[in-house]
């Protein structure tokens, strides 16, 4: 089974994603910022982490740059989420090597497409 580990430090928006993803068939994980989220990681070895960009103490961004800095986790695929829509934001996210970049609000349905293009 495909481990999704989520990271917004959201709660509402956080549980509806593992919500959705559970009922989809994915095992879930959650964390509410980058630095638990770097944790579970080391914990639980993820298949997939879906990261908020705006985030306390450490930002999506950054989580992805510590991601791809390390050789055990540099692999694992990232969608980061986030209320930034701007091209520029969604450009500077894709150059740090994120998968797909889904912005707020987004429909259930998108959110799915983009993790089934990975898992």
């Amino acid at each position: 089974m495909t481990t999704i580990l989520i990271i917004d430090d959201e709660p509402r928006l956080r549980q509806a994603m593992m919500d959705t993803l559970t009922y989809a068939g994915y095992e879930t994980i959650g964390a509410c910022d980058g630095i638990s989220g770097l944790d579970l990681i080391a914990e639980h070895h993820p298949d997939l982490i879906i990261a908020d960009v705006l985030m306390p103490r450490l930002n999506g961004y950054d989580l992805l740059k510590q991601l791809r800095q390390d050789p055990q986790t540099q692999a694992i695929p990232v969608i980061l989420v986030s209320g930034m829509a701007e091209y520029r934001a969604i450009q500077q996210g894709m150059a740090l090597g994120a998968f797909e970049y889904v912005s707020k609000p987004f429909a259930v349905e998108e959110l799915l497409s983009a993790v089934h293009a990975v898992a």
